[in-house]
């Protein structure tokens, strides 16, 4: 325990003397893994090793991360990710990220709506930096290219380039995004020549400083605009064979998306130089791209692409010269008694031409229509599909048609699929096989295990020369042992037997020719296994939404600052002890000057308003309470207002036993009123600065009473700084006087 308090402690002084309490929460996954691949005449291939892999959250400074691979193949060392992160920190108002080792970054920096164009990470073993908020991000990277390589368990080959760059992204609202790199990739001359399977044709580059910009336009909710625009310069080893400068790529687009309608078309034209990372060979195309999907009712969607691309924009003597031209459409629909169809055509022309003088392209001409028909029926789902391939390449012709049944039946959590498929071949000969598949997976109790096998065998005519026979199988297992301990393990064999037919080797034997009746026996298996152990320590790490739960515990934070005053009517002042309330959180008192302020706010949206612990003597103004945005490391200003409250008390004077209990007294021009009490006082309250006029309420006078003219009503002043003496007002005595009726005798 003293040790692990000492590395948070050491953690918390290298990132700002954050103080850091005990309490954190982290998890650990310890594996071993291996992957052996053999055959009956290759040697055996190894790769087996230890990865540890950490998370560790220390509140008040971030999610520290780590990883450590490595791996003996085939007598070397080889390394896996390997590297040392902490995301997360707060500092200067944004979330930082400091990174050492293996890192990836994604090649687009903003949001990007197409399909039909690869894009890949920029991997490197070095340091990476980033500084991100809600609406912006900022980053920088250096490093030697790594490249992802091994069997099964994967390890990073370190590749013959070094990258260096930054970005910068923003944020406009809902609807645009903005985001600029800055990447420079070099190598030595000595690795061109030397690796030239890392540096092919039209890659064989020494330098590349490129700056991109991409945007993204949301115009509605569904429809979105995209376009980015590359500047490229380079150098190669052998800068003779470019023939046509092409330093600027472009890319734009347009992309909609309804439950009903789906429609996406871009225009691409990238040059050679537009992102030469090693081993992926983007760039160096042109030509647009355009799909559609319509789904008028639920039980019918049609759609359709089509595409034409074409390559060597920098005309480069030494390269291949390829022309693509494709569509494809097709449907799909629910039909009566639960069948479903779909069915799909595609054409693909492709064109080719060699370098040098002369050449010509050489066209391929291709086809493929394919159909499907399934329905379930009760635990089983059954399909039949079709297709029908047509090859034409360069004049020579080859169709391929195959039929195929498949069930896949499902039972308390196991499954089980099998189908068979006849194809037929014509080319030059006419070749026909079956192919048989099988797989089944399932959980029980604690293990899951999953099993694929699959078998050919070619069935000759009288044309075909060999019999080929086809067996793969595939296992695997799932299963968690003891004290946390998980293994998972798979099995694969491979095997490929072709043999001469029985009426060749008789026909060779006659002849007396000594012949192996088998012309290919490969066999391979290999064998995988992890064994992986979860240790946990301190709280509950969430296995999803890191970014969420770190906002969460250790936000982005801005200030809220501003003043209270008090509306007055020679002119509005600052008011002191007003407290001020930042609705769902803390409460603050104003200063002499009027003067709130919050500090260390989540950014987002909050409500700021004046308290409901208001002295009594203070009214909320107009200006009561607000909705802000807090920006981090930014100070956001709200005003508030109150007014002061006062009283206007006074009494009723009447002739003796005068009862008071229907008596109303009113404030002229308004809608407040009072009664008296027994005694004839009364009193209007929480009253603001003003001139009013009290009144009694003729209406409401006791029987044998009257108003008295002189003080019938009274006019009050109330300041703030003046003394409001109480008023009086007077009933006085009205005598009854009954009428007189005189009668005359006479």
């Amino acid at each position: 325990m003293a040790a692990r308090r000492a590395h948070l402690c050491l953690v918390a002084w290298l990132f700002g003397g954050v103080t850091v309490a005990a309490e954190h929460s982290g998890l650990a996954d310890i594996s071993f893994q291996g992957f052996y691949l053999g055959g009956a005449s290759t040697r055996v291939r190894d790769v087996s090793g230890l990865g540890i892999n950490f998370k560790d959250f220390i509140p008040g400074v971030g999610l520290l991360t780590g990883s450590l691979e490595g791996y003996g193949a085939e007598g070397r060392l080889q390394t896996g990710e390997n590297y040392l992160q902490l995301r997360g920190y707060s500092w200067k108002g944004y979330r930082w990220t400091f990174s050492g080792g293996d890192f990836r970054r994604p090649s687009h920096m903003v949001e990007f709506p197409f399909h039909n164009i690869f894009t890949p990470d920029i991997g490197g073993r070095g340091v990476f930096i980033e500084a991100a908020r809600k609406d912006r991000q900022f980053e920088i990277y250096f490093g030697g290219e790594t490249i992802q390589g091994g069997p099964r368990v994967p390890f990073r080959l370190n590749a013959p380039q070094t990258v260096l760059g930054g970005s910068a992204k923003r944020q406009f609202g809902d609807r645009l995004q903005v985001g600029v790199r800055l990447l420079r990739l070099w190598s030595s001359e000595d690795s061109v020549v030397e690796k030239v399977y890392y540096f092919p044709v039209n890659r064989d580059f020494l330098s590349s400083t490129s700056v991109s910009g991409q945007v993204l336009y949301k115009l509605t909710g569904r429809l979105k605009l995209y376009g980015e625009a590359t500047l490229a310069t380079s150098s190669r080893l052998d800068p003779t064979t470019v023939t046509n400068s092409a330093p600027f790529s472009t890319l734009g687009g347009v992309s909609y998306d309804s439950p009903k309608f789906t429609f996406r078309t871009n225009y691409s034209r990238q040059s050679a130089s537009y992102l030469p990372l090693l081993a992926y060979f983007l760039g160096d195309r042109k030509g647009p791209y355009t799909e559609a999907r319509y789904r008028p009712f639920r039980r019918f969607e049609f759609f359709a692409s089509t595409l034409s691309t074409s390559n060597n924009l920098e005309r480069n003597t030494a390269a291949q010269d390829f022309k693509t031209k494709s569509s494809s459409v097709g449907t799909s629909l629910v039909l009566p008694w639960k069948f479903g169809f779909s069915a799909q055509l595609t054409s693909l022309r492709f064109s080719v031409r060699l370098p040098g003088p002369g050449q010509e392209f050489r066209p391929s001409n291709n086809r493929q229509t394919t159909y499907s028909l399934n329905r379930p029926v009760r635990r089983h789902n059954l399909r039949v599909a079709a297709r029908d391939l047509r090859l034409d390449l360069n004049g020579q012709m080859d169709r391929q048609r195959s039929y195929e049944v498949e069930d896949i039946f499902s039972f308390r959590g196991l499954m089980f699929g099998g189908s068979v498929r006849g194809q037929t071949q014509t080319s030059d000969q006419k070749r026909n096989s079956l192919f048989y598949r099988g797989s089944a997976q399932g959980r029980i109790r604690r293990f899951s295990i999953y099993s694929y096998v699959e078998l050919g065998n070619d069935l000759v005519n009288k044309t075909v020369f060999a019999t080929n026979t086809y067996n793969t199988i595939v296992g695997g297992v799932s299963a968690p042992l003891f004290k946390e301990w998980n293994l998972q393990s798979e099995v694969f064999r491979n095997r490929f037997i072709s043999t001469l037919n029985p009426e060749s080797v008789f026909v060779l034997a006659s002849r007396g020719v000594g012949l192996s009746t088998i012309l290919t026996d490969f066999n391979q298996w290999s064998f995988f296994f992890r064994l992986t152990k979860q240790i946990r320590w301190g709280g509950v790490l969430p296995s999803e939404g890191l970014d969420q739960f770190m906002a969460r515990e250790i936000p982005l934070t801005g200030s809220v600052d501003g003043f209270v005053t008090e509306v007055r009517m020679d002119g509005n002042r600052p008011v002191e002890g007003i407290p001020v309330s930042l609705v769902g959180g803390r409460t603050v008192l104003s200063g002499p000057d009027g003067r709130f302020l919050f500090e260390e706010v989540p950014e987002g949206r909050h409500r700021v308003a004046i308290s409901s612990e208001l002295p009594t003597d203070f009214d909320p103004g107009s200006k009561r309470e607000f909705a802000v945005a807090v920006n981090p490391n930014r100070i956001t200003r709200v005003d508030l207002d109150v007014y002061w409250l006062t009283s206007i008390e006074g009494a009723v004077t009447a002739p003796k036993d005068t009862p008071f209990d229907n008596l109303i007294i009113r404030l002229a021009g308004t809608e407040r009123y009072t009664t008296p009490d027994s005694e004839g006082r009364f009193g209007f309250y929480n009253m603001r600065e003003g001139d009013y006029q009290v009144v009694v309420d003729q209406t409401t006078l006791p029987p044998g009473t009257a108003i008295d003219s002189a003080k019938a009503s009274a006019s009050v002043s109330l300041r703030r700084d003046q003394r409001t003496e109480p008023i009086s007002l007077e009933l006085k005595e009205v005598k009854d006087q009954r009428p007189v009726r005189r009668v005359v005798i006479g």
